[in-house]
C-alpha cells in the first residue's frame, strides 16, 4: 500500500522542483498512460532512471518535497554523528558537490554558542590545508545552523578499523601522519580540534598523485559546543557520568567537550590548558585504535574509560605485545603520544607527522586491498518512507527548509545538465531522456533486499546528433558546392 496516492505524489514531486518542466511532463504522461500505477511504483521507476534518488523518494512518498537549502539541492544524507546530520548537496548554479552539515539544536542551547559558531566559523574558513576538510559557507534557516564544507568521496578512520580490526602497520601511519599535517596548520592558525577521533578523520584516494588522502573534519565545532568556563567548571573534575551517554562514540556536550574513548586527560581535569598537545592525545588513541583493534584505556563504562586514563600511572598496553609487526621505535612513538602528562608527549602535531614518516614511505599491500570498498550501506526501502533521523529537530530543520529558504531556490526554467564538477562529481538529478518512453514496470516488491545503487554511474542522456538529414544527402550536397565553385573559378580565370 503506498503512503501517498498517485496525484500527491506528483504534487509533492512538482513541489519539489527537483526536476524541470519538461521531465515533469514526461512523468506525468507516463502515469496518465498507466492508470493503475501506485506512487511506489512510479518512484521506484525514477529512482532507477537516476531521476531521483531514493532518500528522495522515500521523503515525496510522505508528501515532504523541500529539498533545497538556499542554492543547495539535497541529495541524500552522507552521515549522522553527535553534531549533527550530513548531507550531500550539489550547489544548483555552480553544479559542485558538497557536505552541508546540519549542527543539532539540541547541542546549541546553551548560552553563548550562537555567537561561538559565529566567530568559530571564520576561523574554519581561514584554513587552508590539503589535509583538512574545506569549509566553503556557513547560514541560519530558522533556529537551526549549518556549515557547507568540501564532498569527501571515501570513509572514515572508523569504517576502516571496523572493516580490518587491525590495519597494517604502514597504512595506518600514513593516515596519521597526514592527519598530523592538517592539524598542525590548525594549531598554526590558534585552533585546537579537542575531538579527534577515528570518526573525524575521512580518507580518500587521490588518482593523480596514485597516493590516499586523509582530511580532519569538524574542526572548529567541538569549541562552538562548550560551555563556558564559569558555567561549568567547579574545579571537582567529575562533569562525566553515566548518563551523560551510554555510546562512547558520541561527544559529550556541557563541561567537557570530546569523546570518551579518544579524551586527553586535562579535557576532563582542566588542570592545564588545552593545546595542540591534546590532540596529540587523541592522534594517538586513534593510531592505536587503528593497529591493534581496540583502545589503549577500556571499561565497561563511561566511568570505567575515563578512570583509567585519569590514573597517575595510567600507560596503555604495549604496542609489540598486540602487534607481532612493531618495533620497539614505533611503540615508543606511540606511548609518548599518549603520555598522562601534556608535557610528557611531542610537542606539536609535526613532530608527530616526522616521527611516524619512516613507517608510511612504501606500502606492503596495494589500495584496492586494503581500502573498505565492501562497506555496504543498510538496505533501504522505498515502501517504508524512513526518515534518516530520529532527531524530530531535524525533521522540523527538513521541512522548514522548503519555508525559509525560498528566496533563492533555482529558477523554475532550470534544466538538469547532469555535468560533471571540477572534482569529477556528477549530479544524481540526471533524468535520462529515455524517460519519455520508460520500458514497462516490473512488480515492486514491497521487502526489496538489494535496491537498485542509487551511487553508481548515471545514466547520460544519449547523444543526438543535429543533423537531420542522412549524411550521404549532406555529403552530396557538399561535393555540389565545391564543384559550382570549381567551375566559376575556371571561367573567370578565362
Amino acid at each position: 500500500m503506498s503512503t501517498v496516492s498517485t496525484s500527491t505524489f506528483l504534487e509533492a514531486l512538482q513541489r519539489s522542483r527537483l526536476l524541470s518542466e519538461q521531465h515533469m511532463d514526461r512523468v506525468r504522461d507516463f502515469a496518465a498512460r498507466r492508470k493503475t500505477i501506485d506512487a511506489d511504483e512510479l518512484a521506484e521507476s525514477l529512482v532507477e532512471q537516476k531521476g531521483l534518488t531514493r532518500w528522495q523518494a522515500q521523503r515525496l512518498l510522505v508528501g515532504n518535497s523541500a529539498f533545497f537549502l538556499g542554492q543547495y539541492k539535497f541529495i541524500k544524507p552522507a552521515g549522522e554523528g553527535a553534531h549533527g546530520v550530513v548531507f550531500r548537496a550539489v550547489h544548483s548554479v555552480m553544479q559542485r558537490t558538497v557536505a552541508v552539515k546540519i549542527l543539532s539544536r539540541a547541542r546549541l542551547t546553551h548560552r553563548n554558542a550562537r555567537a561561538r559558531f559565529r566567530r568559530e566559523v571564520q576561523a574554519m574558513a581561514r584554513l587552508n590545508h590539503p589535509n583538512i576538510v574545506a569549509a566553503f559557507d556557513a547560514g541560519q534557516v530558522g533556529e537551526t545552523q549549518f556549515l557547507v564544507m568540501e564532498y569527501i568521496d571515501g570513509f572514515d578512520l572508523r569504517s576502516w578499523s571496523e572493516y580490518h580490526r587491525q590495519l597494517d602497520i604502514d597504512w595506518a601511519c600514513e593516515f596519521i601522519r597526514q592527519g598530523a599535517l592538517g592539524l598542525h596548520h590548525a594549531h598554526e592558525q590558534g585552533m585546537v580540534h579537542r575531538d579527534v577521533k577515528p570518526a573525524n578523520i575521512l580518507v580518500t584516494w587521490d588518482a593523480r598523485s596514485r597516493r590516499p588522502v586523509a582530511k580532519v573534519l569538524d574542526l572548529g565545532l567541538a569549541r562552538i559546543l562548550e560551555q563556558d568556563e564559569e558555567e561549568t567548571n567547579d574545579g571537582r573534575g567529575e562533569q562525566f557520568s553515566e548518563s551523560d551517554s551510554i555510546d562512547a562514540e558520541l561527544t559529550q556536550v556541557g563541561a567537557v567537550v570530546g569523546t570518551p574513548d579518544y579524551i586527553a586527560p586535562e579535557q576532563i581535569l582542566r588542570d592545564t590548558p588545552v593545546d595542540e598537545r591534546t590532540d596529540v592525545y587523541g592522534l594517538g588513541c586513534t593510531l592505536f585504535r587503528m593497529l591493534t583493534g581496540r583502545m589503549p584505556f577500556e571499561g565497561k563504562s563511561v566511568k570505567e574509560k575515563i578512570l583509567a586514563r585519569l590514573a597517575t600511572d595510567a600507560t596503555p598496553p604495549p604496542l609489540r605485545s598486540l602487534v607481532s609487526q612493531a618495533d620497539a621505535r614505533l611503540e615508543a612513538i606511540l606511548s609518548k603520544m599518549l603520555s598522562r602528562q601534556p608535557h610528557d608527549r611531542f610537542t606539536s602535531a609535526e613532530e608527530v607527522a616526522q616521527h611516524l614518516a619512516p613507517y608510511a614511505r612504501s606500502f606492503q599491500r596495494p589500495w584496492s586491498e586494503v581500502h573498505p570498498a565492501h562497506i555496504d550501506a543498510l538496505p533501504e526501502l522505498i515502501s517504508e518512507s524512513r526518515d534518516f533521523s530520529s532527531d524530530e529537530r531535524l525533521k522540523d530543520f527538513l521541512n522548514e527548509m522548503g519555508l525559509e529558504a525560498q528566496w533563492s531556490l533555482p529558477p523554475k526554467e532550470e534544466q538538469a545538465t547532469g555535468r560533471a564538477d571540477d572534482s569529477g562529481n556528477v549530479d544524481e538529478q540526471v533524468v535520462p531522456a529515455a524517460l519519455a518512453d520508460l520500458p514497462p514496470l516490473r512488480p515492486v516488491s514491497k521487502t526489496l533486499s538489494e535496491p537498485t545503487s542509487i551511487s553508481g554511474e548515471i545514466l547520460y542522456p544519449p547523444q543526438t546528433s543535429g543533423i537531420t538529414v542522412p549524411i550521404w544527402v549532406a555529403v552530396l550536397v557538399a561535393i555540389a558546392l565545391l564543384s559550382l565553385i570549381g567551375v566559376s573559378l575556371w571561367a573567370v580565370l578565362l
